[in-house]
């Protein structure tokens, strides 16, 4: 697969959603309807509609292009997990900075954070919005990024440009927003090193779900912890903290490649 058809299918991707969402939502615009319980009902909908349409893409179009023989068969090795937990640990410190600065550019009143409420959680689009972010997207981002548009370049190309272009690809289904998409690029580079060198999506879902869970955790209970993040922004121990982030995921991949070669996961290049 040459870039160009990797930006068709994430068009296509990123897309596959929309017809059925326009579908629920003709009901309120087009119709005029206007019912608090029918706004529940399209909250579920979009849900119904992401997952619906990526179900499609997967079953009807990705799944029989997939080379199911690049995988390793073997069973996950639960120590890996541990490692990709290490890994994870330093990203997350490690991206801070290009965090920070979107939101200077971008916000540029002083944030405050706060604690939601039990009631602003449990509310019916809080939850399907976390289950999407958590468990759906996942899923269905690994096996299209990774196991489908990664893999399928890698017979074009060599590794570290397969790895380039599919990240490209991902981080631009998170525009506009350019916080998400600088992350996401960087998260696609580490999630594609993980399955390329262990042949198996388990490890890069993983990543991805403790990504995204971090995230939803810490926005619904987290506020003391981003506050303290903004008090000490750029200041030394900022940076003191940004730079064990950086050792944490140098060290966490160091230690995962040394792993994968001792227990032969790690292929020949």
């Amino acid at each position: 697969m040459n870039i160009w058809k990797a930006l068709l299918w994430t068009i296509i991707f990123q897309a596959s959603s929309i017809p059925l969402i326009l579908f629920f939502y003709s009901f309120k615009y087009v119709l005029g309807i206007e019912n608090e319980n029918l706004d529940y009902f399209l909250n579920f909908g979009s849900f119904i509609s992401l997952l619906f349409g990526y179900f499609i893409i997967w079953w009807f179009l990705v799944r029989k292009n997939v080379d199911f023989t690049f995988e390793q068969k073997d069973k996950p090795n639960y120590s890996l997990f541990l490692i990709i937990s290490l890994i994870f640990i330093g990203l997350y410190f490690s991206e801070r900075p290009f965090i920070n600065l979107y939101n200077d550019l971008f916000y540029n009143k002083k944030i405050e954070h706060k604690n939601w409420p039990w009631k602003d959680i449990l509310k019916t689009f809080t939850i399907i919005d976390t289950i999407q972010g958590v468990l759906v997207a996942p899923i269905f981002e690994e096996l299209f990024f990774r196991k489908f548009i990664f893999s399928k370049m890698l017979k074009k190309y060599k590794v570290w440009n397969s790895i380039i272009f599919s990240s490209l690809c991902f981080a631009l289904i998170h525009l506009p927003n350019y916080r998400q998409a600088i992350g996401s690029f960087i998260f696609g580079i580490i999630a594609c090193y993980i399955f390329y060198n262990t042949r198996n999506i388990y490890y890069s879902i993983f990543l991805h779900f403790i990504y995204n869970f971090s995230y939803y955790f810490l926005k619904y209970f987290g506020a003391d912890f981003h506050n303290y993040f903004i008090s000490i922004k750029y200041n030394l121990t900022y940076w003191l903290i940004v730079t064990l982030g950086i050792t944490f995921l140098i060290g966490g991949l160091k230690l995962f490649n040394k792993y994968t070669k001792e227990t032969n996961l790690k292929p020949e290049t």
